[in-house]
């Protein structure tokens, strides 16, 4: 599972492992962003072109920060006028 950058914007560029331990995301590969803390009590928000040919709409993700702010979870938005969770394949 990837997540998108929130700092490039760059589609599926942030990995992630989740087990019972919680959250464990990896650096972007491309600008060495970390998800792992971010603003405390607060959140960051990416979004990729949504796949759907000819909707032109947009997939979101939210990144969700508890107070110390440490990732607490990320939630995938599908895009506002298909639904669909797909984005354009970035040849990533």
């Amino acid at each position: 599972m990837a997540w998108f950058c929130p700092r490039c914007k760059r589609p599926e560029a942030v990995a992630h492992v989740e087990n019972p331990d919680g959250l464990h995301p990896f650096p972007c590969l491309f600008c060495d962003c970390s998800t792992l803390f971010g603003p405390e009590l607060g959140t960051r928000e990416a979004s990729g072109v949504c796949a759907t040919p000819r909707c032109g709409g947009v997939v979101t993700e939210v990144f969700g920060y508890d107070g110390v702010g440490r990732l607490a979870g990320v939630d995938r938005r599908g895009c506002p006028h298909c639904g669909s969770l797909r984005i354009v394949d970035s040849g990533l």
